[in-house]
C-alpha cells in the first residue's frame, strides 16, 4: 500500500532532481554576461558589415575612448590637469597612444589656430578640450571600470570630465544588460510565486508552474552554449519569453483540468492527463505559429535578430514539452475542496451571463482605437538616438550629450575615389579634398572631420613645408619618424582617401540612412563618389532598417501561415480572415500607441511584438477549437459564448501573470529594458481584448443579416 500511494509523487521528485541538474548545469556552464560590441547585430555576410571591414583592411582603425574635460583653458592648473591624466592613461598596457593638449600640439595656441587641433581637441563653445585614447584593441571591462575611477578622482571644481566612445558605450550597455538579467530574473520568479499561490491557494500547482517554466529558459539557455550562441543584447531577454510561453500553454491546461472537476464535482486521479490530452493538439497547433514567427527572423541579415530566430524556435518546442510533461504530474497530485466547486460554478454563471453579450461598446472603442493607431503609425521611430539609449539626467547620458554637442559622438566613415580613377595626390585633388571636406563640415548632422587635407593642412602650416608638393608631404607622413599617419588616411597607391566623421545625434533630422545618403550626395557633388560606406552610425542606420523589414516581411509570412493554419482547424476561410484581423489588432495597436506616445522602438524592445502575437496565438487557437466542438450551426454565437465563457479565466490570469512579470522591466535604469517591459505589458493587455471580443464577433458576423434587419 505504501508503494502504491507513493509511486505517484516519483515523477515529481524526478523532475525536481532534474531541475537541480539544469540549475548545476547552468551555474557551470552558461556565461549569462551579454557579450556586446558594435558589431554584434550583424551577420559576416551582411553587405553593410563587409563594407566596415573592407574600410578597416584598407585603412588601420583602432577603437578609441573620448574624454571632454570642461574648464578654463587657459589657466596654468588646466594644462597640468591635463598632462597629469594624459600621463596616467598613456602608462596602460592597451593605449597605444594619447591625444590631448599636451600631446599633440606645442601649446594651446597652436591647438586654438591650427587646422587640424582646432577641429579635433577644442570643443565648439571653448569650454572644453578632448583627450583621445587610442586603444590597442577593444577594452574589457576592468579597464573601463578603472577609467571610471580614474575620472572621478581628477572631477574637482573647474575640472569636470566626461567620458565616451563606441567601446565605453557599448561596455555600459552589456552592464546594464547583465545587472537587469540577474535582478529582474529573481524578482520575476519572486512574484510569479506568490501571485500564483493568490490564484490557487496551491503549493502542487505553483511548484509545478515554476518548476516547468524554469526547466524550459534554462534547457533553452544550454542549447544556447552547446550551439555557441552567446548571450547579447536581445539573447538576454529569451529566458523571459520562453518562461512566458510556457505559462500561456500551462494556463490553457489548468482552465481544463478546473472545468472536469467542476463536471465531474469531485477530484478523481488522471483528470490533470485528460486535461493535457485535450489541450495538446490546439497547443501544438499555437506552437507551430509562434515557430513560424521566429523562423521569419532567420531571413533577416542582422547576427542578433537570427539567433533570436534560432533560439526562440527551440525555446517554443521546449516551452510544449515542459508544460505537457512536467506539469501534469505536479497538477495530478492537487485536489480540490468542495468550495473550489462552488466558486467554480459561480463563476461559469457569471461568465455564461456576460459573455452572453456582443458589448458593442466594447468593440466601437476597439475600432476606433485601431483606426487612430494606423493613422499614427507611420510615425514610430525604429531609429532612435544614441541618447535613448540611456536615461535622462545621468551621468553618461549628460556627457555624451555634450560631447555630441561639441563635436559628435556617432563615427561614420566615407572612403572616396576619383570617378576617373585619378590619384590622390595631386594639388588640384588636394584643393578638390579640401572643398570636399569643409563641405561635409558645413552639414547640420556632422560634427568633426578628420580626412588627408586637414592633416596635410597642418603640416603645411610650418614654414619648412610650405615648399613641398603634396606627394613628398605624404611620404614624409609614412614615414615612422610621424607615425605612418598617412596610411590612416589614404592607401598606398593614392586612389583611395578615407573621411572620418563623427555624427552629432541631437541634430539629426530624419533616419541614419537618409542623412548617409545626403552625405554622399555631398561628396558627390564635390567631384568625388564615394566607394565604401562604414561606421557605427551607418550599421545602426542599417539595423533599424532591418527591424522594420522584418516586422513588414513577417507578418507577411505569418498571414498566409495562419490563414491556411486556421482553415485547416475550422474549414471556415470566415474564421481564419477573422482570427488574422483579430491577431493583427495587437501588434498595430501596440505600436501605433508606441507610436502616439513617442516611444522608439529599439532592438531590445522589438521582440515584444513576437511575445505579444504568442499570446495572442495561442488564446485565439484554443478559442476557435472550442468553439467549433460546440457549433451547431454557422455563425453560432452561443457556441463562441460557452467558449469564450470557460476560457476566459485562464486567458485573464496567464495575461495578469505576464504583465505582473514584465512590469518589474520597467523599474530598470536602462530604458531599451524599461521599453521592452512595457511593450509587452501593453501587448499582453491588449491580446485578451482582441480575443474575448473582437474574434467572436468578427467570426460571427453576417453582413446578409445587417440588411435583412435593416
Amino acid at each position: 500500500m505504501w508503494n502504491v500511494r507513493h509511486l505517484r509523487f516519483q515523477p515529481v521528485i524526478i523532475a525536481t532532481c532534474f531541475t537541480f541538474v539544469c540549475l548545476g548545469a547552468l551555474i557551470t556552464c552558461v556565461d549569462l554576461k551579454p557579450k556586446v560590441d558594435e558589431y554584434f547585430f550583424f551577420s559576416s555576410d551582411d553587405p553593410h558589415f563587409q563594407d566596415d571591414k573592407k574600410i578597416a583592411k584598407m585603412f588601420p582603425q583602432l577603437p578609441q575612448i573620448i574624454l571632454a574635460a570642461k574648464g578654463d583653458l587657459h589657466a596654468p592648473t588646466y594644462s597640468e590637469d591635463i598632462e597629469k591624466l594624459s600621463s596616467v592613461i598613456e602608462k596602460f598596457p592597451i593605449v597605444l597612444a594619447v591625444q590631448s593638449l599636451t600631446r599633440g600640439p606645442t601649446g594651446l595656441d597652436d591647438a586654438l589656430e591650427g587646422p587640424l587641433w582646432k577641429r579635433t581637441l577644442i570643443s565648439r563653445d571653448n569650454k572644453s578640450s578632448l583627450i583621445f585614447a587610442f586603444l590597442k584593441d577593444n577594452p574589457d571591462s576592468e579597464f573601463i571600470e578603472t577609467l571610471q575611477g580614474i575620472s572621478e578622482g581628477f572631477n574637482k571644481p573647474g575640472f569636470e570630465l566626461m567620458i565616451s566612445g563606441v567601446p565605453y558605450i557599448v561596455e555600459l550597455i552589456r552592464q546594464y544588460l547583465f545587472r537587469d538579467l540577474k535582478i529582474f530574473s529573481l524578482v520575476a520568479f519572486v512574484i510569479f510565486s506568490i501571485a500564483l499561490l493568490i490564484i490557487f491557494h496551491s503549493l502542487w500547482i505553483v511548484a509545478g508552474v515554476l518548476i516547468a517554466c524554469f526547466n524550459s529558459a534554462a534547457f533553452t539557455l544550454l542549447i544556447a552554449r552547446f550551439l555557441g550562441i552567446e548571450m547579447g543584447f536581445l539573447t538576454a531577454n529569451l529566458p523571459t519569453i520562453v518562461f512566458v510561453l510556457t505559462l500561456s500553454h500551462i494556463a490553457f491546461l489548468t482552465a481544463d483540468w478546473k472545468q472536469r472537476i467542476t463536471e465531474a464535482g469531485d477530484y478523481r486521479p488522471g483528470l490533470a492527463w485528460e486535461a493535457a490530452r485535450s489541450t495538446f493538439h490546439p497547443a501544438l497547433w499555437s506552437t507551430v505559429t509562434a515557430l513560424l514567427g521566429f523562423l521569419t527572423l532567420l531571413f533577416v541579415q542582422a547576427k542578433s535578430l537570427r539567433q533570436l530566430g534560432i533560439l526562440g524556435s527551440l525555446g517554443t518546442f521546449i516551452s510544449l514539452a515542459a508544460a505537457y510533461g512536467l506539469y501534469p504530474w505536479f497538477l495530478e497530485l492537487q485536489k480540490r475542496k468542495l468550495e473550489f466547486l462552488k466558486t467554480g460554478q459561480t463563476k461559469k454563471n457569471w461568465a455564461s451571463t456576460f459573455f452572453a453579450q456582443k458589448h458593442r461598446n466594447i468593440l466601437i472603442f476597439s475600432g476606433i482605437l485601431s483606426i487612430f493607431c494606423l493613422v499614427v503609425l507611420p510615425k514610430l521611430s525604429a531609429d532612435p538616438s544614441l541618447f535613448d539609449y540611456f536615461k535622462k539626467g545621468s551621468v553618461i547620458r549628460n556627457g555624451l550629450e555634450y560631447i555630441d554637442a561639441n563635436g559628435g559622438s556617432n563615427p561614420l566613415n566615407i572612403v572616396i575615389e576619383d570617378p576617373e580613377h585619378e590619384k590622390l595626390n595631386s594639388k588640384d585633388a588636394y584643393q578638390k579634398m579640401w572643398s570636399l571636406h569643409l563641405a561635409l563640415e558645413q552639414d547640420p548632422a556632422v560634427g568633426n572631420v578628420i580626412s588627408l587635407p586637414i592633416v596635410v593642412a597642418e603640416v603645411k602650416s610650418s614654414l619648412l613645408t610650405k615648399f613641398m608638393t603634396t606627394e613628398w608631404l605624404l611620404d614624409v607622413l609614412d614615414s615612422p619618424r610621424f607615425g605612418e599617419i598617412a596610411k590612416y588616411f589614404v592607401t598606398e597607391n593614392r586612389r583611395h582617401a578615407l573621411f572620418m566623421l563623427r555624427m552629432k545625434e541631437a541634430e539629426r533630422s530624419g533616419s541614419r540612412l537618409q542623412v548617409v545618403e545626403r552625405i554622399k550626395e555631398i561628396v558627390r557633388k564635390q567631384g568625388y563618389q564615394p566607394f565604401l560606406v562604414g561606421g557605427v552610425f551607418n550599421l545602426q542606420g542599417r539595423l533599424s532598417q532591418l527591424i522594420t523589414s522584418s516586422l513588414i516581411s513577417g507578418s507577411g509570412f505569418l498571414n498566409a501561415v495562419i490563414l491556411m493554419m486556421t482553415w485547416f482547424l475550422s474549414r471556415s476561410w470566415k474564421y481564419s480572415l477573422a482570427m488574422l484581423a483579430s491577431l493583427y489588432f495587437v501588434p498595430i495597436t501596440m505600436l501605433g500607441i508606441l507610436s502616439f506616445i513617442k516611444m522608439p522602438l529599439d532592438v531590445i524592445a522589438a521582440p515584444a511584438v513576437n511575445v505579444a502575437i504568442g499570446m495572442g496565438v495561442d488564446s485565439m487557437i484554443h478559442l476557435i477549437i472550442r468553439a467549433k466542438r460546440l457549433e451547431q450551426k454557422p455563425n453560432d454565437w452561443e457556441a463562441w459564448a460557452k467558449a469564450c465563457a470557460h476560457l476566459w479565466d485562464p486567458i485573464l490570469w496567464s495575461s495578469l501573470m505576464v504583465v505582473a512579470g514584465f512590469s518589474i522591466f520597467m523599474l530598470s535604469n536602462f530604458p531599451p529594458t524599461q521599453r521592452f517591459g512595457f511593450s509587452v505589458v501593453l501587448g499582453t493587455v491588449l491580446a485578451p481584448l482582441a480575443t474575448l471580443f473582437i474574434l467572436p464577433w468578427l467570426a460571427t458576423f453576417s453582413f446578409s443579416k445587417k440588411i435583412t434587419k435593416g
